[in-house]
């Protein structure tokens, strides 16, 4: 530990002792002593300024050499009188339990050194401290620095420096803290620096590390905490905590890893880690982003990933940790945050933008759930969810693909479905709409988008998937409506609105080809409607011709009323209001149509129909009085003359002038088919009356 005589005086220590004045060892009488007065010949003092006094005291000739000024420690037994300290005034050398002279060489067995302060000799006092100041500069000089070095070594490992805080009391008491503290700068220069760096090593050997460790045991174990510096100064940003793995140094080495781990826990939660940016207490800055970024590639290879990954469950039971990425909530009037899951984008020819995927968990049971649902409102619309492809660039790209798919299944569980569902209503309002719509053509030319709805294939015996278009149920209100409308045509031009195609499916083997069933639906309750089937052409425009209505019927194709396809010849002819048409023969028919009669079992009728010959056609209905077998009141049933097995309808014999008409015997006279069930059922003859018609041609 060199020391120099001529150095400046260093700046006042702590308290200590009043100094004793000694002339060759024998204390000044008149202690102590405030005042210093330098005599002899030649020696001045002079004031140099800035509280500085300098002593000038001649020196004989040349003189010595610098003086070494060290401390050299011996390896003999413990001091046990003064003469185990000497002193060479030649060198400057002070030698402590060892000869005068001695050559201090490092492969002497060196001396251990060990400096006590003293115990506390009272109950409550204090231990003695030790301090080792080094020298300050009063001008502009640097001051002295104080080094603990650990002895080097030429073959075996180097000293170790250990710096021990003291162990608390054995009933109470704290342990020692230990702090290290870079120097403050009072006035213009900056801040002293702490720096803690393992030793290097050198080829094929481990460099030191740097372990920060806490304290252990108690109910609260110690932490460890960085905060770096805060600034004082207008405009100055706070300082940064930087964490910085060692490079690879050769090809193919890899960077160092950084890995934060938080404690296991045992029967409880495994510790937390929080990255948080920095709060912004006032004003309208934004609060610090917290950002993870994979490492940058400057050649040829890929850019480091970025992986969050939830936590594994226990070994037999246990969910995994979740993966949550939430935006920030606004507090008063602004916006809540966004999240935004972006594919890195690719600058070079022929080369594509990243993916972005989320998929559902691999389960043994059910596969996981992937959610994508719009934010909750409490005033205002809630939240949309779009989901849009990519544009296509110029001049040759297409616009990206949105593919909506559902996971295959086996064994015999059914596949997974598609549900596009709009938002149901809970007020008065109008429920959400379901709007797919085909993209346009090309501002100069190109045919808009078609829109293509196909149901599954069926394979080996199955049936092929139906496509069920229903509208809307009513309450108390109508059903909604279908519309199926071909597209029509702007701009003025020449072409025609667009077809509607109904067409039932073609077989490829031997099977009949698909039917094209239109029916209207039966009116529910009494006396309502049954539904329509209305087909109307559409109405010329100016010189043009009306819309034609056309029936076109293969080679051996029937047109069938009731079933009956009539005989070759015959025509429809209508019976009048509330009764179907009939086949009738060519010409112009005469048609009668009775009273409603009493139906009476076993009961007889006679009744002139007018038409002047035999007629060629007779025809039985019923007509619903009471409501019975899901009929209402005015319903008209077409019913056959007579069922042998069932003992049920009428005799009817018809000549030039009557119809003489015999009711069944059954107490019931007549069985039809309920009307929403289909099943045969006896009717009540007070619930109903007959009506009958004969047509002559």
């Amino acid at each position: 530990m060199p020391y120099n005589p001529g150095g400046q005086t260093g700046p006042p220590g702590p308290p200590g002792p009043t100094a004793v004045i000694q002339d060759e060892g024998v204390p000044l009488p008149g202690a102590p002593h405030t005042t210093l007065n330098f005599v002899g010949a030649g020696v001045t003092a002079t004031d140099a300024g800035f509280g500085v006094a300098t002593i000038s005291i001649p020196g004989g000739g040349a003189g010595p050499a610098i003086p070494l000024n060290e401390i050299v420690f011996g390896t003999g037994p413990s001091i046990t009188s003064s003469a185990d300290f000497t002193f060479d005034a030649a060198d400057g050398t002070f030698f402590v339990n060892t000869a005068d002279g001695t050559t201090h060489s490092p492969f002497s067995p060196p001396g251990n050194v060990r400096i006590f302060a003293a115990d506390g000799s009272a109950a409550a006092d204090n231990g003695g401290d030790i301090q080792i100041i080094a020298g300050g500069s009063l001008v502009s000089g640097d001051g002295g620095m104080a080094l603990l070095e650990g002895g080097a070594a030429v073959i075996g490992n180097g000293g170790a420096v250990e710096i021990l805080a003291g162990d608390g009391g054995a009933t109470s008491g704290n342990g020692g803290a230990i702090n290290i503290l870079a120097g403050d700068a009072p006035t213009a220069g900056g801040g002293g620096q702490v720096s803690i760096a393992g030793g290097d090593a050198t080829t094929g050997e481990s460099a030191g590390s740097v372990t920060i460790s806490g304290g252990d045991g108690g109910a609260d174990p110690g932490n460890i905490i960085l905060n770096a510096g805060t600034g004082s100064d207008a405009g100055t940003i706070g300082g940064g905590i930087s964490i910085n793995a060692g490079n690879g140094v050769a090809s193919g080495d890899d960077g160092g890893a950084i890995v934060a781990t938080a404690g296991v826990a045992t029967d409880a939660a495994g510790g937390r880690i929080d990255l948080v940016g920095g709060f912004m207490t006032s004003g309208t800055g934004t609060g610090g982003f917290v950002r993870l970024t994979g490492g940058a590639n400057n050649d040829v290879g890929a850019g480091g990933e970025v992986i969050l990954l939830g936590g594994a469950g226990g070994i037999t039971s246990g969910d995994g940790g979740a993966v949550l990425i939430t935006a920030g909530s606004a507090t008063t009037a602004g916006d809540g945050g966004a999240v935004n899951i972006t594919g890195g984008a690719a600058v070079g020819a022929g080369q594509d933008g990243g993916d972005v995927s989320i998929t559902g968990g691999t389960g043994v049971d059910d596969g996981g759930d992937v959610n994508i649902t719009g934010g909750d409102a409490t005033i205002d619309d809630g939240g949309d969810v779009n989901i849009t492809s990519g544009n296509g660039g110029a001049p040759d790209g297409g616009g990206g693909d949105v593919s909506i798919g559902c996971g295959t299944a086996q064994g015999v569980d059914t596949a997974g479905a598609v549900s596009i569902s709009s938002g149901t209503h809970l007020g008065t309002g109008t429920g959400g709409s379901i709007l797919i719509n085909a993209g346009s053509g090309g501002l100069v030319s190109g045919d808009g988008g078609p829109i293509t709805i196909l149901a599954g294939t069926a394979t080996t015996l199955g049936v092929g998937g139906a496509i069920d278009l229903t509208g809307g149920t009513g309450t108390n209100g109508n059903g909604g409506a279908i519309t199926l409308t071909g597209g029509p045509t702007t701009l003025g031009g020449t072409g025609d609105g667009g077809t509607v195609n109904i067409l039932g499916g073609t077989p490829v083997g031997t099977g009949a080809g698909g039917d094209v069933v239109v029916t209207a639906a039966a009116g529910n309750g009494a006396n309502q409607n049954g539904g329509d089937v209305r087909i109307t052409a559409g109405a010329r425009t100016g010189t043009g011709n009306d819309g034609d209505i056309e029936l076109n019927f293969p080679a051996t194709g029937e047109l069938r009323i009731d079933g009956d396809p009539g005989a070759a010849g015959e025509v429809l002819t209508s019976q009048g209001p509330a009764l179907p048409p009939v086949w009738s023969p060519s010409g112009s028919p005469t048609v009668f149509t009775s009273t409603d009669q009493t139906i009476t079992s076993a009961g007889a009728l006679t009744i002139a129909h007018g038409l002047g010959a035999t007629p060629e056609v007779t025809q039985t209905y019923l007509v619903n009085q009471t409501a019975e077998h899901g009929y209402s009141v005015g319903d008209i049933v077409k019913v056959g003359d007579y069922i042998g097995s069932a003992e049920r309808g009428t005799s009817l014999v018809v000549n030039a002038t009557n119809l003489v008409i015999r009711y069944s015997s059954s107490a019931a006279v007549f069985n039809v088919l309920n009307k929403t069930t289909g099943t045969s059922a006896a009717i009540t003859p007070a619930n109903w009356k007959a009506r009958f018609i004969a047509i002559k041609f």
